[in-house]
């Protein structure tokens, strides 16, 4: 188990074969790649601050069962590429350079998931065989009111009123969304920090 922890401008690409390696209170804000993991299974990317970056934020190589969790990935020209299988995000923000770019997530494998997520664009691609709310039923706090269900993502793209209703005011839009070759069943109503997570 390693521990790389540095509040500094950085670039990070481990092609080591690693396995539970923790990246956690990164600031990278350089040109290019931002961080990269190649061949790496089973490690932690939490807390980082990833912007200003001119290619992908945040690649997942021929990496498996990593953790992404709670990192901002803002102001960057894309987003997220992954192409390794069962790798988890939740609880990231994700916004691409002026709320433009290419693509927000670009997934080339199967068997992600990816839940409680804020994206501010729609711009998405995968492969299908992906899962895009969370693996069980949650017991959540929203707007005063306790409910039990699947979470998705926010992904905060501006669409018609009649696809974003929530008729029953749980937080989920009624209507599932489609993301690339896969579908978010439940996506979310408002960002992610809005749904307090109870037990």
């Amino acid at each position: 188990h390693r521990l790389i922890r540095r509040q500094r401008q950085m670039c990070i690409r481990d092609r080591n074969n690693s396995s539970v390696i923790t990246l956690h209170k990164n600031l990278i804000n350089i040109a290019g790649i931002g961080l990269t993991l190649e061949n790496s299974n089973s490690c932690n990317i939490e807390n980082n601050r990833i912007s200003n970056i001119t290619h992908y934020a945040l690649k997942l190589i021929k990496s498996n069962e990593n953790f992404v969790r709670n990192n901002t990935i803002v102001d960057n020209e894309q987003g997220i590429f992954i192409s390794g299988d069962k790798n988890t995000l939740t609880r990231n923000v994700v916004g691409l350079k002026n709320g433009i770019g290419n693509y927000i997530l670009f997934i080339t494998s199967k068997s992600n998931l990816i839940y409680l997520n804020d994206f501010s664009s729609s711009r998405v691609s995968t492969m299908g065989g992906n899962r895009f709310y969370s693996p069980d039923k949650i017991e959540y706090e929203y707007e005063g009111k306790t409910f039990t269900n699947y979470l998705g993502n926010y992904w905060g793209v501006k669409e018609s009123l009649l696809t974003l209703l929530d008729h029953n005011k749980d937080g989920i839009i009624d209507m599932e969304k489609k993301v690339g070759m896969d579908i978010d069943k439940y996506q979310l109503a408002k960002s992610f920090k809005k749904y307090r997570i109870l037990g």
